[in-house]
């Protein structure tokens, strides 16, 4: 039984790994790197469908209504968009912030037909010919409808009478008052992918409109995305930051201007040069130019830095780890029609490689509003200088290249520095703070609940010999221990906490805490004494201390108490030896009250007798754990999952109610009576497991979200008027001098929670806020979001909680302030944001006045 539950110990910390991390050995199977991308199901369907889309005036003042016209071929179908279906048609928006649904669904039109498919071999919605989806939403208060424009992607299966191919399209819906006439051409087909190239996927082009050609906007000449590839049917972000550039922008006729692509990798993931080295089986980098205008081209593409040689056991590799910037010099020979369309296909790898994923790109009088749909400002200039791209470049050296550094259009370094309160910048200061940090969390309201079990303890160790005591306190304090070194490891990925951003970890711990809960409570006994805490049996033994001290400290990871999000972050830029030493003092901070009881018997004597009490306190305690799970399916599992789990503890409740029966009755757990409990409540606990949402569910769901967020809901007078975090969003208030208030927050973050309750949605905060005019700014990590992930990283934490000021004069450094604070503490920061402005503004215009006394 001991084995049994190390082994489901070991299964809690494998669920701390990124679920995104690509399977180990990839790297072994040749078929991975091969370019044709395989559909589902074998053969094509015929053709390809048409995607349309727009945004049509209603007899409401300010609501539109969205239409999506999809047309499939003739010989051909899709799906309807029910669930009941495995792949259903799923239509995704975006840019629709303060926008309000109307509708409950996508409403189609004709109603498709119920059909025998021979396919699937069952009865399902068919589409065929041309369907209109359509949903009506009202515009944000003061936004004109005119200026709407919505964009997305429709994801879809493309089916005759044999095969099948899944299809993801991007649309652009902009407002227009008149239907389109028939004569508007497609620019797939003015743009369409030349002939089959070896090392390059084909790459299909999105479906827009003609009249969505030559977009002009801040995204003109320069641009930053995070590329997007399909996993298990859904759309998730590549490890990559992406900018695409012209530069420099104020060109004129004769003027070189150079085109740069500027690849971003993360977390240790690289990709490969533009040539193959002779043993390389990973595939290049391919840029193909598709339409180019107003330009003459001076070079080829070159990379730099250059690549790196880098050899394995298949082969020696050209690597480009960390960045990398592609750039191509042309002359202006028509300004007023500058423009570039073309793509990009990449291949990355960290322990295993990922397929090669094309990307389209475009600029100038060429862009595609569909390239841009989820682009944001570049912050980082390129990413090399000019003596750097003149000796470390790929490619013909022969050749004179005219070479310019990229200039960024924005000042990151002034626009968005910032101070983080108690920064740390020493080892010596580290230390003991990670252990007053850890000191704090036993008295924080995560591990409340599991602390009132080791008091129990204390208490039963009255009378029993000091060597015991001893051995009973460090046994605890090894369980810490061993999840602190384990989060060390951990945390620089996932960031304090955030093992609770993955819904198997939460279900694993639910399950946990549930079954802890029904043994305080007397519901089942183990035959193991001290194995777990229980209502009936009084004895701890050392592998239930050692437990005892494993799921405190798991508990514990969703508060963040007094220094402890500067000394995360402190140690995450550290040596690893560093980096395990701040947190094992963490650990040792949170153990040392029953490190010192172990050490000083005497002390348990403090504590009341052993006595009838125990065990009503012990019931009482499993009723507070069983409030925990309620915490923990509220926080960290979407609604979609709160059913399926609900059924999944009721099936393991009563698998461990029967297997208990066993020994209160004399009898070994082992044989007939556990398999008559598994015979049992087996096919609850299936039924459970087969209740969990699937990924398309979890994305459709995702999206209802984003369009029923904080700052589409109307807010009254004492209520703060949330607004969603974006870069774009972010950048733009900056530039123009607007005070901010970013929360990043996360619904497991129990410190966030308290910071909202206690100092942000205060009347006295709020009206503090709409009286001097600052946009206050939510961001959730209640799931991985790289774009948060980004700039908490920047602000100098590794996770939430977080909150950072931004004062409207843009000379003045943001303040980042970690962890807890009070109502008067985040006032008392606004008002200096305020009053630095304000004092800079009254300087300037003594400073006019005295220069008009001059003149």
């Amino acid at each position: 039984m001991q084995r049994a539950w190390f082994a489901a110990f070991a299964v809690i910390c494998l669920l701390f790994q990124n679920s995104a991390t690509p399977v180990l050995g990839q790297d072994a199977f040749p078929g991975l790197f091969e370019v044709e991308q395989k559909p589902a199901l074998q053969g094509l369907a015929p053709k390809e469908a048409t995607v349309e889309a727009a945004l049509r005036p209603t007899d409401k003042p300010g609501v539109v209504q969205f239409e999506l016209t999809l047309t499939i071929p003739e010989g051909a179908n899709s799906y309807s968009q029910s669930k009941d279906f495995a792949k259903p048609t799923v239509i995704k928006l975006s840019n629709i912030k303060g926008w309000t649904a109307l509708d409950d669904k996508f409403a189609p039109k004709p109603k498709p037909k119920k059909q025998f498919d021979e396919l699937f071999n069952k009865e399902v919605e068919k589409l065929v010919g041309t369907t209109v989806f359509s949903r009506r939403y009202l515009a944000p208060q003061g936004t004109d409808i005119r200026s709407a424009r919505f964009s997305g992607t429709i994801d879809f299966l493309l089916c005759d009478a044999g095969s099948c191919t899944p299809q993801s399209e991007k649309f652009v819906a902009e407002f227009t008052a008149e239907k389109k006439s028939e004569s508007e051409s497609n620019v797939s087909e003015l743009f369409a992918p030349p002939g089959e190239v070896i090392d390059a996927p084909t790459v299909q082009i999105p479906s827009v409109t003609s009249n969505e050609v030559a977009v002009d906007g801040p995204f003109k000449y320069g641009y930053e995305i995070t590329p997007q590839r399909k996993k298990l049917g859904a759309m998730e972000g590549d490890p990559v930051r992406l900018g695409v550039q012209l530069t420099p922008a104020d060109f004129k006729v004769g003027d070189e201007v150079t085109l740069s692509l500027q690849m971003k990798l993360l977390d240790d993931w690289h990709t490969y040069g533009l040539k193959k080295a002779e043993t390389q089986i990973e595939l290049p980098t391919v840029i193909k130019l598709k339409e180019v205008s107003g330009l003459k081209e001076l070079t080829e593409f070159k990379s730099t830095p250059a690549p790196e040689p880098k050899t394995t056991e298949f082969g020696t590799s050209n690597v480009h780890a960390d960045h990398v910037t592609f750039s191509k010099t042309f002359r202006v020979t028509n300004p007023s029609e500058v423009g570039i369309q073309g793509t990009i296909s990449y291949q990355i790898c960290k322990t295993s490689c990922l397929p090669p994923n094309p990307i389209l790109f475009s600029l100038g009088t060429l862009q595609l509003p569909a390239d841009i749909a989820n682009a944001r400002p570049i912050l980082e200039s390129a990413m090399t200088s000019t003596s750097e791209a003149e000796s470390q470049s790929e490619g013909d050296s022969s050749e004179q290249v005219a070479s310019s550094e990229s200039e960024s259009p924005l000042p990151v370094d002034d626009l968005f520095a910032s101070e983080t309160e108690g920064e740390i910048e020493s080892l010596g200061l580290a230390i003991p703070l990670a252990f007053l940090g850890g000191l704090l969390l036993n008295v924080m309201p995560c591990v409340l609940p599991v602390l009132a079990i080791k008091i129990l303890s204390l208490v039963q160790q009255a009378g029993e010999s000091r060597l015991r005591v001893l051995s009973l306190n460090l046994s605890y304090t090894a369980g810490v221990l061993l999840v602190f070194l384990i989060l060390a490891v951990v945390s620089t990925a996932i960031g304090w906490g955030g093992q609770f951003q993955n819904e198997n970890y939460v279900i694993v711990m639910t399950l946990v805490v549930f079954a802890m809960g029904l043994s305080l409570l007397g519901v089942f006994e183990l035959p193991v004494p001290g194995l777990v805490p229980s209502a009936n049996e009084h004895s701890e033994g050392l592998v239930g201390a050692f437990n005892t001290g494993i799921i405190a400290t798991l508990l514990a990871t969703p508060c963040t108490g007094p220094f402890m999000g500067v000394v995360i972050a402190f140690a995450s830029k550290q040596p690893t030896a560093v980096n395990f030493l701040i947190f094992a003092t963490m650990g040792l901070g949170m153990a040392s009250p029953y490190v010192l009881a172990g050490f000083f018997p005497r002390i348990v004597n403090w504590l009341p007798k052993p006595g009838m009490w125990m065990v009503r306190f012990k019931q009482f305690s499993g009723f507070v754990l069983m409030g925990t799970v309620i915490w923990l399916m509220a926080t960290s599992l979407g609604p979609s999952y709160h059913i399926p789990v609900l059924i999944l503890l009721l099936g393991v409740a009563l698998l461990l109610w029967m297997v208990g029966l066993a020994p209160a009755s004399g009898k070994a757990i082992w044989g007939k009576p556990l398999l008559t409990a598994v015979l049992v409540a087996g096919p609850v606990i299936a039924a459970g497991f087969y209740g969990m949402p699937s990924s398309e569910m979890l994305a459709e769901q995702n999206q209802e979200q984003g369009e029923n967020n904080r700052s589409d809901v109307p807010v009254g007078i004492d209520e703060m008027p949330w607004e969603t975090f974006s870069e774009e969003r972010m950048v733009e208030l900056r530039q123009q001098g607007v005070p901010m208030l970013i929360d990043f927050t996360a619904d497991w973050c129990n410190v966030c929670k308290q910071n909202e309750l206690w100092a942000l949605n205060r009347t006295e905060t709020v009206e503090f806020v709409r009286k001097h005019g600052v946009v206050p700014m939510v961001a959730d990590f209640t799931r991985e979001d790289p774009e948060i992930r980004k700039w908490l990283e920047r602000f100098g934490v590794v996770s939430v909680p977080l909150t950072v000021i931004f004062p409207a004069d843009v000379n003045e450094k943001a303040v980042a302030i970690p962890g807890p604070y009070t109502m008067d503490g985040i006032i008392s920061r606004l008002e200096k944001a305020v009053t630095s402005s304000d004092e800079n503004v009254n300087s300037e215009k003594v400073s006019m006045k005295s220069d008009d006394s001059a003149l």
